[in-house]
């Protein structure tokens, strides 16, 4: 699955928050989408044309692991998908096994995948930044919502 980035566009306005209750990231509005995909099993909805809407839904973040690594550096923008998607496919994995789940508390980010990774950042939605490799592939999600749960120190 293949992403670009456009940096002249604007980022898309959603809320992040997380429900302990249910390791859940809620995103407010809800939007309409034409796509879906899942990476672990949080969902990413994306618009007929590609262009990537809202992270949320199942989280796993009470699985992940401390980490002292911070955010790469990131501009707002959009971020499409590039691959041909078919309408009538149904969920796109994104992932072909789980990707680590990493937790910063002392800045608030949670990151799914490697959070050593550099490359073409963008904040795509609000607090939630997308890094690619060179070619497109997505390396790393990072999502900033209005809590997090803190991870042991193991």
């Amino acid at each position: 699955m293949r992403f670009e980035i456009n940096y002249d566009d604007k980022k898309v306005n959603r809320e992040l928050s997380y429900d302990e209750t249910y390791d859940n990231i809620d995103v407010k509005p809800i939007p309409r989408y034409a796509y879906l995909m899942q990476l672990n099993y949080l969902e990413i909805n994306v618009l007929e044309n590609g262009r990537v809407i809202c992270a949320g839904g199942l989280s796993d973040l009470s699985k992940a692991k401390r980490t002292s690594l911070t955010i790469p550096d990131y501009r707002e923008g959009s971020l499409t998908v590039v691959s041909k998607l078919d309408p009538d496919f149904g969920t796109y994995q994104i992932n072909r096994s789980p990707w680590p789940i990493w937790i910063n508390p002392n800045t608030g980010w949670a990151c799914i995948g490697d959070p050593a990774i550099q490359g073409q950042a963008v904040e795509f939605v609000s607090n939630c930044v997308a890094v690619l490799d060179h070619v497109g592939n997505l390396k790393a999600l990072w999502l900033k919502p209005d809590q997090l749960p803190i991870p042991d120190d193991t």
